[in-house]
């Protein structure tokens, strides 16, 4: 990876970064909206999911007004979380995954 030498270059990293986190965290929504139980926990889900889709939109239009093209990076924190999570909703019953679902957003 290059070196960052300027303040727009740091700039442009993290909003890269917080794009691929918000893709990552899209993703991770959808397959919660599909193994929640609870009708009102799918609801917020979704909700989230929403805003979500508009973050990434707004990155994205920042991306464009900067004339700037995102690169795809990895976010290993995101990753981690989404690992737990996943290894979690495996190792509970069925009556407790809302539990961790609700667990792991707070």
């Amino acid at each position: 990876m290059a070196k960052i030498e300027s303040p727009r270059e740091l700039f442009i990293n993290n909003l890269g970064s917080t794009l691929t986190m918000e893709n990552e965290i899209l993703e991770m929504l959808e397959e919660l909206q599909e193994e929640a139980r609870d009708q009102e926990l799918k609801q917020n889900l979704a909700h989230h999911h929403q805003e979500t889709q508009q973050q990434i939109r707004n990155l994205e239009r920042v991306f464009d007004a900067l004339g700037e093209e995102p690169k795809g990076q990895s976010c290993p924190p995101i990753e981690g979380l989404e690992k737990d999570g996943k290894q979690s909703i495996k190792q509970v019953d069925d009556a407790l995954v809302d539990h961790v679902i609700l667990g792991g957003a707070a």
